[in-house]
């Protein structure tokens, strides 16, 4: 079955983030985490418990207090049977911009 996952963040510096922001998507199975889900600083493919699915470009993330500065970002996912047949998933989401710049 498709799947649409959102995700929204909110922009909470004084300054915008300017064009092409990245949302990127990633998903696991919930029994491939367990409890270290919260040690997940970077949920990219490297740390091999989540694997990436998808991207959402954003033009500009206006600064915080402006009517700019939340935005939703969808991917779409056809989710498989989880190879414990639980189909949990757990989703995971990095903003990636290159102007300001970060990791």
């Amino acid at each position: 079955m498709n799947n649409r996952i959102y995700a929204r963040i909110q922009n909470k510096s004084g300054q915008s983030i300017g064009s092409n922001a990245e949302l990127r998507f990633y998903v696991a199975s919930a029994g491939t985490i367990g409890d270290n889900v919260g040690e997940v600083s970077s949920p990219g493919a490297d740390n091999g418990m989540f694997g990436y699915i998808g991207s959402y470009f954003i033009p500009v993330v206006g600064p915080a207090g402006s009517s700019q500065d939340t935005i939703i970002g969808p991917v779409d996912r056809v989710a498989p049977i989880s190879p414990e047949n639980t189909r949990h998933w757990s989703i995971a989401v990095d903003v990636v911009s290159p102007n300001p710049p970060n990791a």
